[in-house]
């Protein structure tokens, strides 16, 4: 999408929504008086839910920005929020280990999942709407559970790691969940069984798989981003992991472009100074594609190519030339299409 939204520790400006493609702070919506740190958009970007140290849960209607509702009597803190796929329900984290679940149009609890001990804080619900599974941690204590539509605990693995957040894949029945000390466990939920662990280096903070679950980005608390591809709904092959720093950038500079080779698309890594574009070119020297880049602002960006050219077409198995073009300057770099 176009909008950021932020929640911060400031007490002035607690949540803050940007406008990605300006990098220009579009609004500030009021309401919350202490820091926020959980927002979730619905699945149809028309509403914003914020929870925050005060303990409420604000909705927002997310063209004006104006509060069209608030939900209250969960825990002083909400650092966690999720959505279900078809926007009707919000869940939050409760007190002792709780869920709360909120129904949106009556803006009032809908009903409260025990299961966990542990202090929740991470969310999520799978895609189908299946599934939500909470996460938590307290001290060297870790938590997991999910629970059926019905409501039911339908997994709980024993010994969890400290969990930091958690993300469903998109056509499988796998979980993939970060962990404090810097593991990505990979969790077969219709089986009960892990299938796999990842070393991403560092306290894990974000996990987010591509829409088509063929790639897989972890960000981590020294602020590195690790990222792995993903095959068939399974993982993983660790020797594809590639790290990015964007403190290693300087403007006008690219990095490797991930994944490489890439079949649907790639991610280019790049800092941009102003006024640049991509030229893309195959073996022959012919221009495939140009995205232009000008209406960028300065600064960290992540450009995709589709893999497709001018005309909308993919384009075929082979090597091109990825060239990023500014003022006086020109960076080049070379991506692997595999059909």
């Amino acid at each position: 999408g176009e909008i950021l939204a932020v929640g911060t520790a400031s007490t002035s400006a607690p949540l803050q929504i940007w406008d990605v493609r300006s990098g220009k702070l579009r609004a500030v919506p009021r309401g919350h008086i202490r820091p926020v740190y959980s927002v979730a958009f619905s699945p149809d970007g028309e509403l914003l839910a914020s929870g925050g140290s005060d303990g409420a849960i604000h909705l927002w209607e997310a063209v004006r920005w104006r509060r069209i509702g608030s939900l209250r009597g969960g825990p002083d803190t909400v650092p966690s929020l999720a959505f279900s796929p078809n926007g009707e329900l919000l869940a939050s984290n409760g007190a002792d280990g709780t869920v709360i679940l909120w129904d949106i149009k009556r803006e009032r609890e809908a009903g409260v999942l025990k299961g966990l001990s542990v202090p929740i804080g991470a969310l999520a619900f799978d895609p189908r709407g299946r599934l939500l599974a909470a996460g938590g941690w307290l001290w060297d204590r870790g938590g997991l559970a999910v629970w059926s539509v019905e409501w039911e605990v339908v997994f709980k693995p024993e010994g969890i790691k400290p969990v930091t957040s958690l993300a469903f894949d998109r056509s499988w029945d796998l979980l993939f969940v970060g962990c404090k000390d810097g593991r990505v466990q990979v969790w077969d939920i219709s089986r009960g069984v892990r299938i796999a662990e990842l070393d991403a280096g560092d306290r894990v903070t974000d996990l987010l798989l591509s829409p088509d679950g063929s790639i897989l980005a972890v960000g981590t608390a020294s602020g590195l981003v690790r990222v792995w591809t993903v095959e068939g709904g399974r993982p993983i092959y660790p020797g594809h992991a590639l790290a990015m720093r964007w403190g290693a950038l300087k403007a006008g500079m690219l990095r490797p472009n991930f994944p490489n080779p890439f079949n649907m698309e790639t991610w280019i890594p790049c800092l941009l100074s102003g006024g640049e574009r991509l030229e893309i070119y195959d073996l022959s020297g012919r221009l495939v594609r140009r995205i232009d880049l000008s209406g960028l602002p300065p600064g960290r960006h992540l450009i995709r190519w589709d893999g497709r050219n001018d005309l909308g077409e993919e384009v075929s198995s082979g090597v091109y030339f990825i060239i990023l073009i500014g003022d006086g300057f020109s960076r080049s770099l070379k991506a692997s299409v595999v059909r």
